[in-house]
């Protein structure tokens, strides 16, 4: 006999309000059992079986993301599916989420509310973007770039040069992750920001560099079959004339 069935039997041999309270309870392990079923399921028959069942699925989903005797993808998958489930409803328990203690309940708020509330998701990645977890800062550069305006682009610009970004003088990837982001749509006044990462050893970096450096001056040094270093060299001599002879 399996647990909830149990309970459902104990109840029958009790008095009214004492069945009551196991049965509520009975009902609520049914429906978490019924939840944690689909959270296994692959991501889009997982949202459809969430969205087919009561309301109170909600409810379920967020006790599972809280339960730390769960195992922390569960915990994670339980959160943005709730996220996706409630979706602006959810805005209350995602904030408060985001500032838990555990990094990938941090990390799976601001992804929850990425996918349908723009403002909210960068007022927390702003926040997060500072986070211990380099997942959890990742996650908000992300969203940063994907949402964010000129506010946000000058808070990235300075995230590539923050301490917790490097470690023992070379770079974490996040660095890199924000120079190809920034490059991929350089917006005026940059270029000298884009001229001072060719003095940058990492490879993605420099070549972020030179993306954006091509987008914004319209200039494309070499062929295509130079190599990177040569590239950088090029564009680094090119940043060393006269004021005068640059276009």
């Amino acid at each position: 006999m399996t647990h909830s069935k149990l309970l459902l039997a104990i109840c029958l041999l009790l008095p009214a309000a004492s069945q009551a309270a196991i049965q509520s309870r009975a009902i609520s392990k049914i429906r978490e059992e019924s939840v944690m079923d689909a959270l296994k399921l692959p991501v889009r028959e997982r949202q459809k079986a969430l969205a087919e069942m009561p309301d109170a699925a909600y409810d379920s989903l967020l006790t599972i993301s809280n339960d730390q005797n769960r195992m922390m993808s569960m915990r994670w998958r339980a959160l943005t599916s709730a996220a996706l489930l409630r979706k602006q409803k959810a805005v209350p328990d995602l904030l408060k989420a985001s500032k838990s203690e555990e990094w990938f309940m941090r990390n799976a708020a601001l992804l929850g509310l990425s996918e349908f509330s723009a403002e909210q998701a960068l007022n927390v990645g702003r926040r997060l973007v500072k986070d211990p977890a380099l997942v959890v800062r990742s996650a908000a550069v992300d969203v940063l770039l994907k949402h964010g305006g000129q506010r946000e682009r000058e808070l990235l610009w300075s995230e590539i040069d923050a301490a917790y970004n490097k470690r023992s003088g070379r770079s974490l990837w996040i660095r890199g992750q924000i120079a190809k982001g920034l490059a991929s749509q350089p917006r005026d006044g940059e270029l000298a920001l884009f001229s001072n990462l060719l003095k940058e050893k990492e490879e993605e970096i420099q070549i972020a560099s030179v993306q954006g450096l091509e987008k914004l001056t319209k200039v494309k040094l070499g062929d295509a079959g130079v190599s990177r270093p040569r590239l950088v060299q090029m564009w680094r001599n090119y940043f060393n004339r006269p004021a005068s002879e640059l276009r």
